[in-house]
């Protein structure tokens, strides 16, 4: 994984069932954004309600607030950027890790039902990319560890 976060790895791992899949639209939607220090300073999680964490919220947190202008990590910048102008997708080495949410994620977000372990920045500009654009939805592939 591209960058090391706290919950990032699960005690369950070991055990997990681990396989490729291709997300949906409404499951990629709904995945389980990263809540830390920078996430909330930046403007992308704001704690205001039920599902506040989901990746289609996020976005349009980012939206609201300028994000892409002013973050503090000029990679999101660069991947949406990338999306724009030859339409990258999320695949083979750009694919994301996600994994079953964990309990207290499910009752912050109670529409999600996984979480972004990997690829934040990827996903949030590809989210950014489809709001902004009529450019339809290609899957996005994944790792993904489903608790047993």
């Amino acid at each position: 994984m591209r960058q090391q976060h706290e919950g990032k790895t699960r005690p369950w791992f070991s055990t997990a069932r681990w396989f490729v899949a291709r997300l949906e639209r409404s499951e990629f939607d709904r995945l389980v954004f990263l809540d830390c220090t920078w996430t909330r300073r930046e403007g992308l999680v704001l704690a205001d309600g039920p599902n506040y964490r989901i990746l289609s919220r996020v976005a349009q947190n980012a939206l609201s607030s300028g994000y892409l202008e002013k973050t503090s990590d000029p990679r999101h910048r660069k991947y949406y950027a990338a999306m724009a102008e030859c339409h990258f997708r999320l695949e083979c080495t750009s694919r994301l890790a996600i994994c079953s949410a964990d309990a207290n994620e499910l009752q912050q977000n109670p529409l999600a039902t996984y979480y972004l372990l990997d690829g934040v920045g990827r996903a949030l500009a590809y989210m950014l990319f489809l709001l902004n654009s009529s450019v339809p939805y290609e899957s996005v592939e994944a790792f993904v560890a489903e608790r047993k």
